[in-house]
């Protein structure tokens, strides 16, 4: 899974605005919620990847690797019920926000996020 880091950050209103210059580790966590789609809040497992932004970064792509879970998924070892991706809980503060990384609906296509599977027989 790939989505664009661009400097940019949610505040604490949940408005966007450039970051701090503080770093960020935010980890992807498998949902075990069927329904999270319409629930405030999901239930969701253990980490199972990591993606780091250092302090000060520039523009750059986030990369978490989710072969595990896809395996797993696939050999019907669990449910998918997508992924959170959230920051780990040292530096999770609803006052203070992280990074607000472009959606699938972004206006520009190339920052838009990336799922890369490749196919292996």
């Amino acid at each position: 899974l790939r989505l664009r880091y661009d400097g940019m950050c949610t505040t604490a209103s949940r408005r966007s605005a450039p970051c701090d210059g503080r770093g960020f580790s935010v980890e992807v966590r498998p949902i075990s919620s069927p329904d999270w789609y319409a629930r405030r809040e999901v239930a969701f497992g253990p980490p199972v990847a990591w993606a780091e932004v250092a302090s000060g970064a520039e523009p750059e792509w986030l990369v978490w690797d989710l072969t595990d879970s896809v395996v797993d998924w696939a050999a019907g070892g669990s449910e998918n019920d997508g992924v959170l991706l959230k920051l780990v809980d040292e530096q999770e503060d609803f006052a203070v926000g992280g990074p607000a990384l472009p959606s699938a609906s972004n206006a520009d296509a190339a920052v838009r996020p990336r799922l890369v599977v490749w196919l292996m027989t």
